[in-house]
């Protein structure tokens, strides 16, 4: 909120961005229709201002890319002209796409669209453990053909129930509100029924702890390899544990979970450290849920809980264990209050210990029982050193807080949001059917590929989606474990009839669910292929749901109360003129409503009709955008030359049989035009210092055109010739004349006695058995006199304008000049 401070809201943060792009977009869109090489040429003033703000584009490129790659495995390369651009192209084309989509990703995350990974997924997917050059996991530790645990659970969790989740405290330790008053339903018109987090007043009303406020020594660690990590096997090794805890006054906490082959997930390991010892739980006990006496500990305010990327470990523990954190400190929100440039764990344990974590074994199989010891020693090191780095980071918080300024306590910014991780609740995800909404739904899964189905193809894949979705919950397993994404497509787009073409498009890879329900799979693609003739569009289902205004929600899953609130919160709030005026629309039938958006989410009121889009250069921010470009308009006096004081005088129109009376006008008037407009023919100086005419070639061949641009070419001739006077170039004009009208006499005479003979005479039948051949003519054998006379097929054509020469294709690559 903007205040006294100065700071502003996000909301009016995101206008000013978006109408700053939308004017640099629209400025750079005018610029680019300019012919800059035109106005290179015509305008010598111009080109240093256009030098000048190519290096200062030029610098911006290279700036925005070296903080795009900055932190990552790809290094910049520096642009240093616009050859260097060209030859870099396709490197600056990955790099700002990828800035793009992790900008995307941040405003989904931060408008709720998408669920924020934690911090250890994050880095999974940033540093998969098999890379090159990291140390690949070995056959042992990776998902083994075991047991499921699940099995055995005293209280197993029915991945077939859609109902609110109710949370599993039998007790409820440091209560503010009794349990019976905090497992309640709650049902508000901003979010569906549900159970409320039952320790939500024990979180908000919790004091921060003196040993996060108080700057003090850091304490040293044990040393890793001197020490052990005591395994807690047994609900009696968890008391002897639960006793030593309570006596700490901060205890570090970190969780190891399995995806894989389970619906939900599993909760597998739990290490615990004080400054003294460290302990790795069995969380697949079937007495798991016993568990819960922990939080006389978790759940005590007064002892400072240590996380590291807590955001998913708050909603396991709430859906396995019965476990809530009351006083957190989360130490990957203290990364980012201090801007540190990498926010993960690993990250932390080198910059404070020197130490490297083994990350290859984060996606190992955490069922493996006996725990491997090289396991074991990983998970141990996820907490061993966590205390002393809370201690480091905590004293660099108070060092650099300003408790002048309202927002300046670092220390009260981490433990806030670390309170609005506590907050969490988990919720069921429900399947969707219709509209394939939630993280378990296909509408995510088709909204991010390029590929567009027809209804048969698309009707297919929901069918698919929800046939695997099902599978999973009866088997347990995890959806990509019964099909994988890459399958869903292939078999949508093959449309396989029989079970040999199913197999064949999955490139026989497939889990034993699929090996063993091939048949009822054929059928299912059958009976989808068929109602899909019948169902609707992909383009179509789409627009139903972005106008609803379902699609900007089809992320949340209901883990955080605050997020589904939110998104609530947006679905009713007051509609906009423009959304009202949509919505009277609403009550008619789907397959006539218009889903194209009247403005774009981004962009804003770019995307509207032509007609609506205001002038560009009446706009004042486009003016100050303009990139200084002293560009001048393209008018008339641009294009006119400084010496050009009549300017309709090179407009010679085409020479016309003139009338005899009017030819020494003609002539007269000739004389006086400026002789470089002249269109009838091209002057060239010889050695003399004479003005030569090179006559046009005409536009035909024999007749009065002939005769009349001879004519004429001598006229100019004539009357262009320097160093005579007068007297001698009327005498001259003259006898042309009079030639020329000898000339058209003659030929006169000539039609008419053609004209004459040709109908004093009988047309005579042509012989077609005694005509000479044309395509087999004898040429020359008969002398010269018949050879000129015989029929040519080639003689028109001779004298046709010739096409322009075969221009040779350029060869990538650069062309140099060599100078000797």
């Amino acid at each position: 909120m903007s205040g006294m401070n100065g700071t502003i809201s996000f909301q009016e943060l995101n206008d000013g961005i978006t109408t700053a792009l939308l004017d640099a977009t629209r400025t750079a869109g005018q610029i680019s229709g300019e012919d800059l090489a035109f106005q290179r040429s015509s305008n010598p003033t111009l080109v240093p201002l256009l030098d000048r703000q190519t290096s200062r584009l030029l610098s911006l490129v290279n700036n925005l890319g070296q903080h795009a790659t900055s932190g990552g495995p790809v290094a910049h390369t520096r642009i240093k002209d616009l050859d260097s651009l060209e030859d870099n192209w396709t490197h600056l084309i990955e790099v700002f796409d990828h800035l793009l989509e992790r900008a995307d990703a941040c405003l989904d995350e931060f408008t709720g669209v998408i669920t924020r990974l934690s911090p250890s997924q994050e880095e999974l997917i940033k540093n998969p453990p098999n890379l090159p050059g990291r140390k690949k996991l070995d056959r042992a530790f990776q998902t083994q053909n075991i047991a499921k645990p699940q099995l055995l659970f005293q209280h197993p969790s029915s991945n077939h129930n859609e109902t609110s989740f109710k949370p599993l405290l039998n007790a409820k330790p440091h209560a503010i509100v009794p349990l019976e008053a905090s497992i309640r339903l709650e049902d508000s018109e901003n979010e569906p029924k549900h159970y409320v987090h039952p320790y939500e007043s024990e979180i908000q009303l919790a004091p921060t702890p003196a040993s996060a406020t108080v700057r003090a020594e850091p304490i040293p660690y044990l040393p890793f390899e001197s020490t052990q990590a005591t395994l807690v096997d047994t609900p009696e090794g968890v008391r002897l544990m639960l006793d030593e805890l309570k006596s700490a006054s901060e205890i570090a906490i970190d969780l190891e979970h399995h995806d894989e082959h389970s619906y939900i997930g599993l909760v597998s390991l739990m290490q615990i450290s004080t400054r003294q010892k460290d302990w790795v739980v069995d969380t697949l006990k079937p007495w798991r849920q016993d568990l819960q006496i922990l939080n006389q500990v978790f759940a005590d305010p007064s002892i400072l809980k240590i996380f590291h990327g807590s955001n998913m470990d708050i909603i396991w523990l709430q859906r396995d264990l019965g476990l809530y954190i009351v006083g957190l400190f989360d130490t990957y929100h203290a990364s980012w209050a201090l801007h540190y440039p990498k926010h993960s764990l690993a990250f932390l344990l080198k910059k404070f210990i020197d130490f490297d974590a083994a990350k290859q074994y984060q996606t190992a199989d955490w069922r493996i029982r006996p725990l491997p010891e090289q396991m074991f020693d990983y998970a141990r090191s996820d907490t061993h050193f966590l205390l002393y780095i809370f201690d480091q980071m905590r004293n660099e918080l108070i060092d650099k807080s300003d408790r002048t300024h309202p927002d300046g306590d670092l220390i009260d910014s981490v433990m806030r949001d670390s309170k609005q991780e506590c907050l969490q609740r988990y919720e069921r995800s429900p399947y969707d059917d219709k509209y394939g909404l939630g993280h378990l739904g296909w509408y995510n899964m088709l909204s991010r590929s390029s590929a567009l189905l027809i209804p048969e193809q698309f009707s297919v894949f929901r069918r698919l989606h929800q046939w695997r979705d099902e599978v999973a919950r009866d088997e347990d397993e995890s959806p990509s474990v019964v099909m994988p994404k890459r399958f869903l497509f292939d078999i949508a787009h093959a449309l396989p009839m029989d079970v040999q073409s199913l197999v064949s498009c999955t490139r026989h890879t497939v889990s034993k669910s699929f090996q063993a329900r091939k048949q009822e799979l054929v059928k299912v693609i059958k009976e989808a292929r068929a109602a899909g003739a019948q169902g609707p569009e992909m383009k179509q289902l789409f627009g139903e749901i972005e106008f609803k205004g379902l699609g900007r929600h089809a992320g949340i899953s209901g883990n955080s109360a605050t997020a589904t609130a939110s998104a609530h919160v947006q679905m009713t709030s007051t509609p906009t003129a423009t959304e009202a005026a949509s919505t009277a629309d609403a009550m008619k039938p789907t397959d006539q409503l218009d889903f194209r958006q009247k403005s774009s989410a981004f962009w804003g009121s770019s995307m509207i009709g032509p007609r609506s889009v205001p002038a560009v250069r009446g706009s004042t921010s486009l003016e100050r955008l303009y990139l200084t470009l002293p560009l001048p308009p393209l008018s008339t006096e641009v294009f006119m030359r400084e010496t050009d004081e009549e300017p309709n005088r090179s407009s010679e129109l085409p020479l016309k049989l003139e009338e005899p009376a009017q030819q020494q006008q003609v002539s007269n008037r000739t004389a006086s035009v400026d002789e470089s407009f002249v269109i009838r023919g091209s002057r060239s100086s010889n050695l003399n210092g004479e003005m030569s005419t090179r006559p046009t070639r005409s536009t035909a061949s024999g007749g009065v055109a002939d005769t009349v641009d001879n004519v004429s070419m001598e006229d100019t001739a004539s009357t262009q010739r320097a160093g005579e006077d007068e007297t001698q170039q009327s005498k001259r004009k003259h006898e042309v004349q009079e030639r020329r009208r000898e000339k058209k006499r003659l030929k006169l005479e000539q039609t008419l006695g053609a004209r004459e003979g040709q109908e004093g005479d009988e047309e005579e039948p042509f012989d077609y058995e005694s005509a000479p051949s044309v395509i087999h003519a004898k040429i020359g054998q008969e002398g010269k006199d018949s050879a000129s006379k015989s029929a040519n097929p080639y003689s028109k054509s001779l004298n046709a304008p010739k096409g322009m020469r075969k221009i040779q294709k350029e060869l990538p690559g650069k062309s140099f000049t060599f100078k000797k």
